[in-house]
């Protein structure tokens, strides 16, 4: 049952992103695609230009300075056109989807709205969909056009030199082993920084509701204590959350530089010992593992980001959360006769906001 309301939930997220937003998601998978694979057209034209320079054959020069001048002016115009189709593609869904937020929100009772507090209808509306404008809308394009640079990398590979293209992909497993390892865990830090913000929002929100009271009772130092503590813990998730970024940086990076360098001097070995390889297919070869190793390296960590933050356009209803405390409730009621009737059930029911 619960998964079913799971996926009823992804289908109203995905109508909501794509409603009447279809052909600005084509647009811009489209052009990213093609920004993507234009590398590859570079790529070759430097790998072609490196071979001309070794000989002493200008005429074919002039041809490929035409190309480049052709691949640059239409590289310049699909990135114009990125910049119009993919903020629109964004905007559109973002605002889709706060518009379906409140109208669920405007749909529920005064019981349930108490039940569940406002704190987290705030969170969903300021950091969640910052979290999800970040992570999970761009990176809808992302992972297609790191899949055709990729595939579009290991065809030109292999076409040139077999040897070299398995020793890349043997090189490559390094960097991906560093990215699959380390991807999750940025993942955990980002979900821990968003639940300290909703309880920093709940706490701002409580207190200043109640600040007529706070007055009243003379409780400023104790309200000042609260603020500090739940202050310190945001931002002490928030800088766990950026060293742990930076190590996953450091070590991928470390990975990718040591796959490069094995590539670019077995290259090099190839081209000494006349083995059919040339200086500009070393060259293209260090060009596209760049293309090679960003797929892998990339993928993990952002499959992760778009799982946390699909999660969080799916939180625990409010229903399920009263639903939780009742069977807590009844669970002690059965093994606790002692206990008695519990007369603060509404103060549990907050713990589970």
């Amino acid at each position: 049952m619960k998964k079913a309301r799971q996926k009823q939930a992804r289908r109203e997220l995905t109508r909501c992103f794509f409603h009447k937003n279809h052909m600005l998601f084509i647009a811009a998978l489209a052009v990213g695609i093609a920004i993507n694979c234009s590398n590859l057209l570079f790529s070759y034209l430097i790998q072609r230009i490196t071979d001309v320079a070794m000989g002493h054959d200008i005429a074919p020069l002039w041809r490929l300075l035409m190309i480049t001048a052709v691949g640059i002016a239409a590289f310049f115009a699909l990135e114009w056109l990125w910049s119009v189709v993919k903020p629109r593609f964004v905007t559109r869904a973002v605002r889709q989807y706060k518009s379906h937020v409140f109208t669920r929100l405007m749909q529920k009772s005064i019981a349930s709205f108490q039940r569940e507090g406002s704190a987290e209808y705030i969170s969903a509306l300021t950091n969640d969909i910052a979290m999800i404008e970040r992570d999970y809308l761009p990176q809808l394009t992302s992972i297609a056009s790191l899949a055709a640079v990729f595939f579009g990398s290991l065809a030109m590979m292999l076409y040139y030199s077999p040897l070299l293209t398995v020793a890349g992909v043997a090189l490559s497993l390094l960097p991906m082993a560093v990215s699959v390892v380390t991807g999750s865990r940025l993942a955990v830090r980002e979900a821990q920084v968003s639940q300290r913000n909703a309880g920093f929002v709940g706490m701002v929100k409580d207190l200043l509701s109640g600040f007529s009271v706070l007055k009243s009772f003379r409780a400023e130092g104790e309200a000042q204590r609260l603020f500090n503590q739940e202050n310190a813990a945001l931002e002490e998730s928030k800088r766990a959350r950026g060293a742990t970024a930076q190590r996953i940086h450091m070590l991928g990076e470390g990975a990718s530089i040591l796959a490069q360098m094995g590539v670019f001097i077995l290259g090099a070995y190839l081209a000494v010992t006349g083995q059919g390889v040339t200086p500009g297919v070393v060259i293209l070869f260090v060009q596209l593992m760049n293309f090679v190793l960003s797929p892998m390296t990339d993928l993990p960590p952002l499959l992760a980001r778009l799982t946390l933050a699909n999660s969080h356009a799916l939180r625990l209803s409010g229903e399920d959360r009263y639903l939780v405390c009742e069977a807590l409730l009844h669970y002690y009621a059965v093994h606790l006769p002692g206990l008695g009737t519990v007369r603060s059930h509404h103060i549990l029911r907050e713990l589970f906001r």
